[in-house]
């Protein structure tokens, strides 16, 4: 999911995204904001949670985030994939700064985890 949301998306007009590592996104609009957060439970599986904020004084419907289904399910679709040993990955091209950062911070997070006592 994080992948996904730092690859540049076109954005409706006045709609700032902004990621906050290491597993927060920011969209901020002119009059209200969402943040989501992508909170792991186990090996494979992540929970989304997503928080709308409006001023007080406006009673507004919740932005339409219908592009967050479809990340769900690229990622459900990456994950089944990944578990079913579907064969190395191919070279995709070049990565944002942003998600080579994700990915170092990652890598780096797995090599220091503390083992398991069994």
């Amino acid at each position: 999911m994080v992948e996904q949301w730092l690859e540049p998306l076109p954005r409706p007009k006045g709609v700032r995204r902004s990621f906050l590592a290491p597993n927060q996104l920011l969209e901020v609009g002119p009059a209200d904001a969402v943040i989501l957060q992508v909170i792991p439970e186990a090996p494979g599986r992540c929970r989304v949670r997503r928080m709308d904020y409006t001023p007080a004084t406006r009673a507004r419907p919740p932005r339409n985030l219908s592009w967050l289904q479809q990340d769900i399910e690229v990622a459900e679709s990456t994950q089944t994939g990944l578990a079913s040993g579907a064969g190395e990955a191919d070279e995709a091209g070049p990565a944002s700064p942003e998600l080579e950062e994700f990915r170092r911070t990652i890598a780096t997070l797995i090599r220091n985890r503390p083992s398991r006592a069994r």
